[in-house]
């Protein structure tokens, strides 16, 4: 991976953050936490009281990123509950069943259209499969 396409996924990582949205690494070319698991857990840093998931260690903090970040090309991971977000995710048939199987997209459009609704305008992102993440402000107190 080039330097370039490292400053663009640590830059991803920094406006998601700055938009207030707890990031944290992701494996290389893939959607797995790059962060340890329970029992490799080394009780020490933001563990030192007991293993805190991924979830409890993704942060805004922009110092803690760039230092993240500079170890490897890592992909970026959202930890939606922290970050106030719903996300929709939009996927693409697998091929398993119907060839005339309906994109999640498809599905969506036509539930907005039976409930009324306009297929609702709000960031969106392309997923490795081809479907989309449609990403909602969660409701408070949710």
């Amino acid at each position: 991976m080039t330097h370039d396409a490292r400053h663009v996924l640590l830059r991803a990582a920094l406006d998601a953050a700055e938009r207030g949205w707890h990031v944290f690494p992701l494996r290389p070319h893939t959607k797995r936490p790059a962060l340890h698991g329970e029992s490799a857990c080394p009780r020490t840093g933001p563990c030192a009281t007991g293993h805190r998931k991924w979830e409890q260690r993704a942060t805004t903090d922009p110092d803690l990123i760039r230092a993240t970040w500079a170890r490897a090309p890592y992909n970026v991971g959202i930890a939606t509950g922290p970050s106030g977000l719903v996300v929709v995710d939009l996927d693409m048939p697998k091929g398993k069943g119907s060839s005339d199987a309906p994109s999640g997209a498809t599905t969506f459009a036509a539930l907005c259209e039976r409930t009324g609704q306009p297929v609702p305008t709000t960031r969106r992102t392309r997923t490795a499969s081809g479907g989309e993440h449609l990403y909602f402000t969660a409701p408070a107190g949710a």
